[in-house]
């Protein structure tokens, strides 16, 4: 190895790092590269990844230290300089982290993340023309690099200059008036004109007008020479559009439209693998575990399939744990045996596998399913052949069926692996007292009370084999004890039960504090609307949560409706702070999908990453009579209701606190008199009756809000609504936050 000091044992402990952190697993990483700095392998590649490991956690200081720390090992490493100027460009060391970009690019010439990061330093400090310059050195490198595509966007419009990224016509004036000459004497006739109105569209990066103008043109010539070719040019670059707003799923169904080149197949695989991690990361494991099998049925490289197979093993195991913690266990197997299909040896899919198998185990057992349970400990013990537990209740299966020999092996096992357990002498006592072995039993007996001289249980059944050896007085004896530690466990259960709801009870009454501070105490008076919203967490607090927005201008209002992923304190606790960045943001910030884009980029950097934001921004224009609507995630839509006719109001956007740089869209409604709007989480569309279909599906909401009455107010329609909810799950638990609002226009 270059710049490095080799030793056997070292390698062997960064390659373990290595192997933890392409997982995720960047403690489990730090600690195998540590453990090869103490053994004395120095190698600068492993002071790269270790800084890489303190960058991603913020602590930058240590993340420099690690860099330059590489640097001293290996000068010429192109690497390290590059990682080295982000923790500088973090601090505000700006111009250090220029040194290191350029240093980077003068070592390795091609190092296109160099470029990049240049271009991103040189936009932070206004340099347009150096960022525009980096980026387009960066683009050549790689012209699959969708970041750099973004950001020299970003710049060409910073400069005021529009379409850049997209190949210009010279004669782009003529074409445009010409086509619109054309519409205005006679309206399009003939393929040519429809071509030229493509065109003139495509040069916009007007997608959707110039695929519909193409494709007429191909139903009048489907011979035509260039249609075809420029209609697969708008679709690879509506692709490439929807790739920079992070709307991987449409830009896949662009790109699937386009024949499959080389880029094409790239990009393609790109999409795949974004809308996967996307997928992965929002807990929809099914959809995930599709897209990267995409990727492996695609040719991809090395590289790619490393990275496919370790996030399609992440969501077997994630989508194994969820189908284990709802208790379908079959389901669970399936999706663990699925990673050993790729990796027959995988740490993580076994141990989940043998907890399923133990788990599902013990409730056969306790169902008296002693068969069933025999097989699955059987299972158990065939993936861990040392884990005195599962040992351990194999043995207690097979005395519930009788075999006490085998059962008596099984406990003496499970004593092997463990000798200082005091449940196994208990339960290889109780099978030796079934036997009739009594002296062997209450030798079994008396080692798992000096084991666990407090258990009452084991001193009970000390004391029954004495009493069947007609031996009462340590018969007596062992009762006594056995008496005693009960009653005194008993006083200990019952006084750390009240210490544990003191706390949490103090806990949860901050959090409920702190919601209740931040949710509106009374509707808002607002000429020519009416408004009405409840919340109503699932638990003491909850995730859910609304605010009502006023401006100086009275004429304006918004609505904010948001979910935050995750239940309970955790899931309050981040919808506080998601309340709290609306707030702060719309201070100084009145157009919605500017402040969604704000609220977003403050959620990155400081929720939690495994957490996200659903929210639907509604501002109102009581003036002009028309809403604005910006959709970050929420996939209940809000709901028109108009002369008893429901129309959902769809606007799509990312969910909060995923990715940083997303631009939000609004949508423009114009509203009439008497027109109702609804405004929901999934704790109204979402809840099942006994026969498991989702309120939302079964049609009784639209079928109640078609007949609900004009005059009825405002806060009876909320109540009706919830009201009808909680009766169509009457004998269902609820398990979701609640959250409804309710606007009508005067």
């Amino acid at each position: 190895m270059k710049g490095s000091n080799h030793t056997d044992s070292g390698v062997r402990y960064y390659n373990l790092g290595v192997v933890y952190q392409k997982r995720g697993e960047s403690e489990k990483a730090l600690r195998a590269y540590q453990r090869a700095l103490e053994v004395g392998f120095s190698y600068a590649n492993m002071y790269i990844n270790i800084g890489v490991i303190y960058y991603q956690s913020g602590e930058l200081n240590w993340a420099i230290q690690s860099y330059l720390k590489g640097i001293e090992i290996d000068p010429h490493n192109a690497a390290a300089y590059n990682n080295l100027g982000n923790p500088y460009s973090k601090q505000g060391r700006l111009n250090e982290a220029v040194k290191s970009y350029q240093k980077a690019i003068s070592l390795s010439p091609d190092c296109d993340k160099a470029y990049y990061n240049l271009g991103r330093l040189y936009q932070q400090q206004e340099d347009l023309r150096g960022a525009i310059q980096a980026y387009h050195k960066a683009i050549q490198l790689n012209p699959n690099y969708t970041k750099a595509y973004y950001n020299l966007g970003v710049a060409y419009c910073q400069q005021g200059v529009v379409g850049e990224t997209v190949p210009l016509n010279n004669n782009r004036d003529e074409l445009l008036n010409d086509t619109q000459n054309s519409e205005m004497e006679s309206g399009p006739s003939d393929a040519i004109s429809y071509y030229n109105q493509g065109i003139a569209h495509y040069q916009q990066r007007a997608w959707e007008d110039a695929i519909s103008a193409f494709q007429r043109a191909l139903r009048i010539d489907p011979n035509h020479p260039d249609v075809k070719l420029k209609l697969e040019s708008v679709y690879f670059d509506q692709g490439v559009a929807h790739y920079q707003q992070g709307e991987f799923k449409e830009g896949i169904r662009a790109f699937e439209k386009v024949n499959n080149n080389t880029d094409t197949h790239n990009y393609l695989k790109i999409g795949y693998s974004k809308q996967g991690q996307l997928d992965h990361k929002n807990g929809r494991f099914r959809e995930a575990i599709q897209a990267f099998q995409h990727i492996l049925n695609m040719e991809p490289s090395s590289d790619e399939s490393i990275t496919a197979y370790n996030y399609l093993r992440q969501s077997y195991i994630a989508q194994g744990n969820i189908y284990y913690q709802r208790g379908r266990f079959r389901e669970a197997i399936r999706a663990f045996q699925h990673v050993l299909d790729i990796q027959p040896k995988d740490v993580d899919a076994c141990n989940y596998l043998k907890e399923v198998y133990i788990t599902q185990g013990g409730i056969y057992y306790r169902e008296d399913k002693l068969d069933e349970a025999l097989q699955l400990f059987q299972s158990a013990v065939e993936l861990s052949l040392d884990d005195w537990k599962i040992h351990n209740s194999l043995g207690e299966v097979l005395k519930g069926q009788e075999k006490l020999n085998e059962a008596i092996h099984a406990f003496q096992r499970a004593i092997e692996l463990n000798p200082e357990e005091a449940i196994a002498y208990n339960n290889l006592g109780e099978a030796l007292k079934d036997q009739g072995k009594l002296n062997e039993a209450i030798h079994a007996f008396q080692r798992s009370v000096e084991l666990s001289p407090k258990d009452a249980r084991l001193y009970s059944n000390l004391g029954n084999v004495f009493k069947e050896q007609n031996n009462l007085e340590e018969a007596f004896k062992a009762y006594h004890f056995a008496l005693t530690y009960a009653m005194q466990r008993q006083k200990e259960i019952l006084q750390e039960k009240e210490e544990d709801r003191q706390i949490l009870r103090s806990e949860l009454d901050d959090a409920r504090q702190m919601q209740l501070s931040l949710l509106p105490q009374s509707s808002p008076e607002i000429e020519g609307l009416q408004i009405s919203g409840k919340s109503i967490p699932a638990n003491e607090v909850g995730g859910d949560f609304l605010d009502y927005l006023v401006y100086d201008d009275t004429s304006k209002i918004t609505v904010a409706v948001g979910d935050v992923s995750g239940k309970g304190l955790r899931g309050a606790m981040n919808a506080v702070m998601a309340s709290a960045a609306l707030r702060l943001v719309c201070k100084h910030e009145v157009n919605t999908s500017a402040a969604m884009s704000e609220v977003n980029a403050s959620l990155c950097e400081n929720m939690e990453q495994d957490m996200n934001v659903t929210m639907v921004l509604a501002e109102f224009n009581t003036s002009k009579k028309q809403m604005k609507l910006t959709n970050a995630g929420q996939h209940a839509y809000p709901l028109l209701i108009r002369d008893g006719r429901v129309e959902p109001v769809k606007a799509k956007g990312l969910a909060l606190g995923m990715i940083p740089t997303i631009t939000y869209k609004s949508s423009m409604v114009d509203l009439e008199s008497g027109d109702l709007l609804l405004f929901m989480t999934d704790g109204i569309t979402e809840p099942c009756d006994a026969e498991g279909i989702m309120y939302g599906e079964s049609g009784k909401l639209d079928e109640m809000l078609s007949r609900i009455p004009t005059g009825i107010p405002i806060e009876k329609v909320v109540d009706t609504i919830i009201n009808d909810v909680e009766d169509y799950t009457a004998d269902e638990e609820q398990d979701d936050d609640i959250t409804l609002v309710a606007v009508r226009v005067s």
